[in-house]
């Protein structure tokens, strides 16, 4: 039996057939292409998938849908179909035109795609389905959700962070007050909803060991957009609205007859009705405040700049760091310590990264940093006596001492060219410029501190700070690993014996608390372990599912069962390592 058509092949002869007899109903429109075409019974009988609509009345569909996209046709009434006045003008069309017309179609309806309050958004659970109304919209390149379900952040992509910039939460029916949060469910009361973190009961976890509690978190401490979509039916998801996080506290819930710490959110929707997607991709890649917030929800906004500038008048004003061996110049080092030093300066752990970001105002572009030129000759007259052969520095003189006191009275540009760095545990600030460069010239490890002060806010949401290099009052000892050295002596390769490890194998819970803390509960598997890591970049797997604890000296050779020696790995890299060694 031959097959049909392709829908493509349908459009002309629908058109053709309106053009001939007006306005008809869409059985007969279909009875008429079929006869002009020739086709049978058993082909027309063919069902589409498993019906049941047959395949032939399905593209007669997308013709129709062509042809109404190209302006060629429109159905004035439900049921019924007619040519346009174009489409009774021109004497002939073709497939390439009509695909033409559809394609700018398209184009002009995709431009501003929108989340109104109420609405429901079709989700097929893939951003690359052209049907797609939820991951197409929302995703941009390398910030976006893999699927509709739970706790989504929305990574942002700005100069300067690492941090994320949105939360999108998905939710099925309300709930009773103590079911299990996981499952997406919430309680919703005007414009309030609870909504749950997602932790559940696990035997090493803890709850903030789970992502979701964590996207929570940030939300709240960072202040971003969060969206709601509720699942009412498969394959769609209604647009609730944009909401503001006004309470986040922890509570118990049960999970198989276990008690389950948890985090409860208390959200508040804003009055905005609708929210351009297009702003919402700029509010992520966006450097300038202005261009973040063109076309954004006004209502939200205004939250967003009171709630902001609430706290950081409330927040912190001055951040202090104290001067390491690390930061300096070589010469400055301490005389056991090697390198040349590197330009970031620690100045807390990464569980604040949040509170520093507020502090220098999310990294605004228009922000300026300032090095405090008079307290800096200070400082050098403070730190005078160190600067001599009898100190404890590696390379430092009286003449160095006089060409830095030199090129500071000389300095003609003040400003530093700031930005923030982080790694997996700690958060810095460095510097890019001469200026910076100075600053480590000049510091000395164990009693220099940098202080950073804001000393003015402006109403563009940037701020300007002063850098003041002095002597700190506090005493600090240096770090007893300082300066140990690897012998260079050679020795000639001896015969490797394998000894039968008498050591524990299993760590005690104490041990593993303290590993779980350090590598905060996910996998620390990099290109070491799995060659599609990038080298440069410091990227880790980061799963928090199905972690054990390995040994990175295996225990087959040696490797002891030290806290040092431990480290976390989701199975997948467990085996792959495992494999690799044998």
């Amino acid at each position: 039996m031959q097959g049909l058509p392709g829908f493509e092949e349908l459009i002309i002869p629908t058109w053709e057939v309106l053009s001939q007899s007006g306005e008809l109903p869409i059985k007969t429109i279909d009875e008429m292409v079929a006869k002009k075409l020739g086709l049978t019974n058993e082909q027309l009988a063919i069902l589409h998938r498993n019906g049941p609509r047959t395949s032939f009345h399905y593209k007669m569909c997308w013709a129709r849908t062509y042809l109404k996209q190209a302006g060629i046709s429109t159905n004035p009434k439900i049921g019924t179909w007619q040519n346009t006045s174009l489409g009774n003008s021109v004497s002939q069309i073709s497939i390439d035109w009509i695909k033409e017309e559809v394609k700018s179609y398209q184009l002009k309806k995709n431009s501003r795609r929108v989340f109104s309050l109420g609405n429901e958004y079709r989700d097929t659970g893939s951003g690359k389905n052209n049907d797609d109304q939820l991951l197409r919209w929302i995703n941009i390149d390398g910030s976006g959700i893999t699927n509709a379900g739970g706790i989504r952040s929305l990574r942002s992509l700005r100069s300067g962070t690492t941090s994320i910039d949105g939360l999108i939460l998905f939710s099925s029916e309300e709930p009773a007050e103590f079911q299990k949060p996981w499952i997406d469910k919430f309680e919703k009361k005007g414009n309030e909803m609870i909504y749950w973190g997602d932790a559940r009961f696990h035997e090493k976890k803890e709850f903030m060991d789970f992502k979701g509690n964590r996207h929570l978190k940030d939300a709240f401490e960072l202040n971003i957009p969060i969206l709601h979509f509720h699942r009412k039916r498969k394959g769609y998801v209604e647009f609730t609205g944009i909401y503001i996080l006004r309470q986040l506290e922890e509570r118990d819930t049960y999970d198989r007859g276990h008690t389950v710490r948890n985090l409860r959110a208390k959200l508040e929707r804003t009055d905005d009705t609708s929210i351009d997607t297009a702003w919402l991709a700029s509010w992520r890649t966006e450097d300038q405040w202005e261009l973040r917030t063109k076309d954004g929800p006004p209502h939200w906004l205004d939250h967003h700049t009171n709630e902001t500038q609430l706290r950081q008048s409330t927040g912190p004003e001055t951040i202090v760091a104290n001067v390491p061996s690390s930061f300096v110049h070589k010469k400055n080092k301490l005389a056991e310590d090697r390198g040349n030093g590197e330009a970031k300066l620690y100045i807390g752990p990464l569980k604040r990264h949040a509170e520093f970001d507020l502090f220098f105002h999310n990294w605004h572009p228009m922000n300026t940093y300032e090095i405090d030129v008079v307290e800096t000759l200070l400082y050098l007259q403070d730190v005078e006596d160190e600067f001599s052969k009898q100190s404890k520095y590696k390379a430092v003189s009286r003449r160095l001492y006089s060409e830095l006191l030199s090129r500071i009275d000389d300095l003609d540009e003040n400003r530093i060219d700031l930005t923030s760095h982080q790694d997996k545990s700690r958060y810095y600030i460095r510097g890019s410029n001469k200026v910076w460069k100075l600053i480590r010239e000049i510091s000395l490890p164990l009693i220099t501190s940098v202080t950073v002060s804001k000393t003015t806010t402006h109403k563009d949401g940037s701020a300007d700070f002063a850098i003041k290099i002095s002597r700190s009052d506090e005493v600090r000892k240096m770090n007893p690993t300082s300066g140990k050295r690897i012998s260079q002596k050679k020795h000639k390769k001896k015969r490797q014996i394998t000894r039968k490890n008498d050591a524990p194998r299993v760590p005690d819970d104490e041990l593993k608390d303290r590993v779980w803390q350090r590598d905060q509960g996910i996998c620390q598997a990099n290109w070491r372990i799995d060659s599609s890591f990038d080298k440069n970049s410091g990227d880790i797997c980061g799963s928090n599912e199905n972690l054990e604890f390995d040994h990175i000296v295996p225990y087959s050779k040696g490797g002891k069962t030290t806290y040092r020696n431990l480290q976390l790995l989701c199975r997948l890299h467990n085996r792959m390592k495992s494999n690799r060694e044998i």
